[in-house]
């Protein structure tokens, strides 16, 4: 039988400060691709695409999960610690690394290298504001297909990419507040894997959905709705928030106090190989 295996992220960090540490740069989070803001000039275009970009023991996991339009998906992933190095990405046919360099406080540049030469260029600059995620491309892809293009992103659960059951944007129930302004973001403990359907492992789908839930006092998930769907038709979504309400954290507090805390997590789903 296929192994099936899934991951998910948090994503409560995006624009908020990590607790004990320093501001989160403009570009954690999750961004999803808006096609209809984006130009191709040379290569395929995506169907869907997500950025996702978490802080990992004192680097970034930056993970692209790419689909395209005859519903092929290729997820990549990389550490990058912005320092110009090159470091292996994972999830290419090819030996692939990437070297990250931190342009400014909103912008950083990509080398995406076969074999110690460039292929790829890629530079990503934050909107001032922080919604939305610009990114341009130019080079040849690792099938030595050209690629010219300007993706625009925005902040997951925002739209641009496939259907939503809800808004991120929506406000939190009464009582309910989001990370920042004195308000630390919960801290995750428990981590629970969403499952596949046997239906959604047969018609090979993989992505990820984006839950927003609410954090109670006692670190307990509530108030779980899907914002970004994957399968809608085969349970990916139901399992989902399944596993999401299933989550447990060191709530958030405010001037020490514990608060229910509205978040955004990412469960990502990913068929393994035989």
């Amino acid at each position: 039988m296929r192994n099936a295996f899934a991951t998910a992220v948090a994503a409560a960090a995006i624009a908020a400060t990590l607790a004990g540490q320093a501001p989160a740069a403009p570009w954690v989070g999750a961004w999803d691709l808006d096609p209809a803001q984006s130009e191709y000039r040379a290569g395929s275009s995506a169907a869907r695409e997500t950025i996702t970009i978490v802080p990992d023991s004192g680097a970034y996991k930056i993970a692209i999960n790419r689909t395209d339009l005859d519903g092929r998906t290729v997820q990549t992933e990389t550490i990058a610690r912005f320092d110009g190095t090159d470091v292996l990405a994972t999830g290419f046919r090819v030996r692939t690394t990437r070297a990250f360099t931190t342009v400014d406080d909103r912008t950083f540049e990509i080398a995406e290298k076969v074999n110690g030469l460039v292929t790829l260029q890629r530079r990503a600059a934050v909107s001032a504001d922080g919604k939305t995620l610009t990114l341009t491309e130019h080079g040849v892809d690792e099938a030595g297909q050209n690629v010219d293009a300007v993706l625009r992103f925005v902040r997951g659960g925002a739209g641009g990419t496939g259907p939503a059951t809800g808004s991120g944007n929506a406000s939190p129930p009464p009582g309910v507040v989001r990370a920042g302004n004195g308000v630390t973001i919960p801290r995750l403990i428990k981590q629970v894997r969403p499952q596949y359907t046997a239906e959604a492992m047969r018609a090979r789908i993989q992505g990820s959905v984006m839950v927003e839930c609410v954090v109670n006092t006692d670190g307990t998930v509530s108030n779980a709705r899907v914002i970004r769907s994957l399968d809608a038709t085969f349970g990916l979504d139901q399992e989902a928030i399944k596993a999401a309400k299933q989550w447990l954290f060191a709530p958030g507090t405010r001037n020490g106090e514990p608060v229910p805390v509205m978040v955004s997590i990412e469960l990502t789903f990913t068929l393994g190989k035989d």
